[in-house]
């Protein structure tokens, strides 16, 4: 019989995988067929396992011994330690195999392994295999792969595989792993796996669950288009070249149906989430595990959209973050992370909360055009770079549905506030803490429209906090801030709307400050610290001091004079103003008012406002007399009468020389006292031709300490000349001290 005539008969025709017209170089086994191709169940397994061991044995010297396309074999079961191809010479080629189950555990392979197109009804299992070339199965059907603890030095190849079940590389030793375009009906294991080169799953679709802890990628991981049903879960693991999950294209973006789950790994270049659905919540946070959660190279979420939130709380991310055009449903929380690089959340739409509490951030914080439906809070966070709210143009600006909160945050840089809109309060402080925000550079809330206000309380603006054009639904609150340069113009965000601007306590070095003039908005800078600021108002009828308030204020280089004009037509009042904001203190005691005044004085003396310090000084005076009401009042016995006395000689005072301010109510008092004497000496019947005479005879007494006492014969006209001499002296020195005084001023 010839060589022809003893070879199998089979053809292969339906080529898939295999090259269509091959001939089998198998020796028949009966039916003019080789073991291999006869019908399935006809031969036995161990029978068909010898065969196939001898037949990989002969093709070290001839090569067509070892493939085997479009084989028909009901079990193909090799004994554990089997070695197959230990020449490493030719593939073993199983294209195309019709294969009931293939059980080749513990057996080792010197050459490729491969079975392209291959269907195995049942179970592929290949446990502790060891296989020096590839583990090539592109196009393979099965019931489930098993490859735990297997050793693959080439490539373990199942892309565009269909596995009705699991498939598992649990703690295999790869070379290179792909399942891209596959199809797995169950979960994917692929825990303490170790791949050297890149893992590729680009467009899988994974019924189940991607599991893969403790696992080492020395190269990329690529997932692009990958859909997976279960969680997606790389507890512990290490990444060396990165993981890619799109490839900048909306049609490869991932999809996963249950968690995803990076807690403690370690990624060595980029990650691209870009265009990916998260149905489950995003989780990187690492809880209780003894490793951190790091990433060396930028983080993108690009248009991604996450339908449970995501949790990146004390994530390191060496690399910048970016959450662009990304949609969030649930909570975003980046609590204590740390963003070497900053983060980008342009156009990102939020219907959560989103918070980076003591987070640090290393680099720019962009937030432009975003619209977060819940709140928004850096509450701790230190910010190295700006953070950027519009992109630099109006219609750029975010919307904060819920309110942004920097309480306690340290912002090295500036922050972009302008044209924003807040529905609720813009935060910088936290009432239930101790800390305060410190802003590095400019703070620019141009053109915001703040619906419930801001509260910046205790914060700290080392440069401009700019407040221009702002609309404000609620109040200002600015108590206790140390502000470098305040640039303040505040008008309602609605009608009826009637926000003040406080700064209760606060520090303000130089700036400006306005308001729209119609009593709609006040300022209140009730112990505050004033330095170069100006005071401007719209068209309306209020004055601009008219609407601020300054009570127990300090002037450090405040300028009254351009305001005299408006101070003169309220008699120089500070402390109220003529706006109906109800304001806290609305009735303060003189005692507060004598010390309001007095700082008023201080202040306009620094800066060489003598008309300003004069009637500020007379301000003082008189809130200090109704003290000393107060305390006629309030007290008894001796401290009673040195009340009442300190109350009259205030009074003589005021009513004499204004304090000191007016010199000619000294002269117009001096007229008076001579009258009134002449009056008296005309009772005592002092001789006199005329009234001219008694008035004479009056002045001279009035002049007396100054060229001796006039003529005078009974006791009680001398004893009156001499009281009147007494008070003209008191009366000529007081003027003296006033007209000293005012010219001095």
């Amino acid at each position: 019989m010839t060589e022809t005539e003893d070879r199998c008969g089979y053809v292969h025709e339906d080529a898939d995988a295999a090259p269509a017209g091959w001939e089998c170089p198998h020796p028949a086994d009966g039916d003019e067929r080789c073991v291999f191709h006869r019908p399935a169940g006809d031969g036995g397994a161990d029978r068909v396992a010898a065969a196939f061991e001898a037949a990989v044995a002969a093709g070290e010297s001839d090569p067509r011994r070892r493939r085997f396309y479009g084989a028909t074999i009901e079990r193909l079961a090799l004994p554990p330690g089997t070695l197959l191809a230990g020449d490493r010479s030719h593939a073993v080629d199983l294209a195309d195999a019709t294969v009931g189950e293939i059980a080749v555990d513990g057996a080792t392979v010197g050459s490729d392994l491969r079975l392209d197109g291959a269907t195995v009804a049942g179970d592929f299992d290949a446990k502790g295999l060891t296989c020096f070339g590839d583990l090539r199965c592109q196009g393979l059907s099965a019931a489930s792969v098993d490859l735990r603890k297997a050793t693959v030095d080439g490539a373990a190849d199942f892309a565009f595989a269909t596995v009705d079940g699991s498939f598992s590389v649990t703690r295999a030793e790869l070379g290179r792993l792909a399942l891209s375009d596959a199809e797995v009906g169950g979960t994917v294991n692929a825990n303490l796996v170790r791949v050297d080169e890149r893992t590729e799953v680009n467009s899988a679709a994974v019924e189940g669950s991607v599991l893969a802890a403790d696992a080492t990628f020395d190269g990329e991981v690529r997932a692009m288009g990958t859909s997976v049903g279960g969680a997606l879960a790389f507890t512990d693991s290490a990444f060396g070249d990165g993981f890619n999950g799109n490839d900048a294209s909306a049609d490869h973006g991932m999809r996963v149906g249950g968690p995803t789950v990076f807690k403690g790994v370690a990624v060595d270049g980029a990650t691209d989430f870009r265009y990916a659905t998260f149905e489950g919540p995003v989780q990187f946070h690492p809880e209780q595990h003894s490793t951190e959660t790091r990433f060396d190279g930028a983080v993108d979420f690009e248009q991604a959209t996450f339908e449970a939130g995501f949790d990146l709380r004390e994530v390191v991310f060496d690399g910048r973050l970016y959450l662009a055009d990304a949609t969030v449903s649930g909570t975003g929380r980046l609590d204590g992370a740390e963003l070497d690089r900053g983060a980008t959340l342009d156009r990102t739409e939020t219907s959560a909360a989103v918070s980076a509490a003591s987070a640090r951030i290393g680099g720019q914080l962009s937030m432009a055009d975003c619209e977060f439906g819940g709140a928004v809070a850096f509450d701790g966070a230190v910010v190295a770079g700006e953070i950027d709210c519009n992109g630099g143009t109006r219609d750029g600006a975010t919307r904060f549905g819920s309110g942004l909160s920097l309480a306690d945050a340290e912002c090295r840089s500036g922050v972009d506030l302008r044209w924003v809109e807040s529905e609720e309060r813009i935060s910088f402080h936290d009432p239930e803490t101790a800390g305060r925000t410190t802003f590095g550079d400019t703070v620019d809330a141009t053109g915001a429209r703040l619906d419930d206000g801001l509260d910046a309380r205790a914060a700290r603006f080392d440069h401009l906090a700019g407040f221009e054009a702002v609309r404000a639904g609620g109040d200002v609150r600015l108590d206790g801030c140390e502000i470098g340069r305040l640039r303040s113009d505040v008008s309602p965000a609605d009608d009826g709307d009637r926000p003040t601007v406080t700064a209760h306590g606060a520090s303000v070095s130089e700036g400006r400050i306005a308001h729209p003039g119609d009593g709609t908005v006040t300022y209140d800078f009730a112990d505050a610290r004033i330095g170069r600021v100006r005071i401007e108002a719209g068209d309306g009828p209020i004055a601009p001091l008219a609407a601020v308030r300054f009570l127990g204020t300090s002037f450090d280089g405040f300028r009254f004079g351009p305001h005299h004009g408006a101070l003169e037509a309220i008699s120089w009042r500070l402390h109220d103003t003529e706006t109906d904001a109800d304001l806290p203190e609305p009735d303060p005691g003189p005692r507060r008012l004598e010390t309001t005044y007095q700082q008023a004085k201080t202040g306009a003396n620094g800066v060489g406002d003598a008309t300003a310090a004069a009637e500020f000084f007379r301000r003082e005076m008189r809130h200090r007399r109704a003290g000393h009401a107060a305390d006629v009042r309030s007290e008894r016995g001796a401290d009673r009468a040195v009340a009442a006395y300190d109350w009259l000689a205030n009074a003589v005072l005021d009513a004499t020389a204004g304090y000191g301010e007016r010199p000619s109510w000294t002269m117009l008092s001096s007229v008076v006292v001579v009258l009134a004497f002449a009056g008296g000496y005309a009772a005592l019947g002092v001789p006199a031709d005329s009234a001219g005479e008694l008035l004479l005879f009056s002045f001279q007494s009035f002049i007396t300490f100054v060229i001796g006492p006039a003529p005078a014969e009974s006791f009680s006209v001398r004893l009156l000349s001499s009281a009147q001499g007494f008070l003209g002296a008191f009366l000529v020195a007081l003027f003296v001290f006033a007209l000293t005084r005012s010219v001095d001023r």
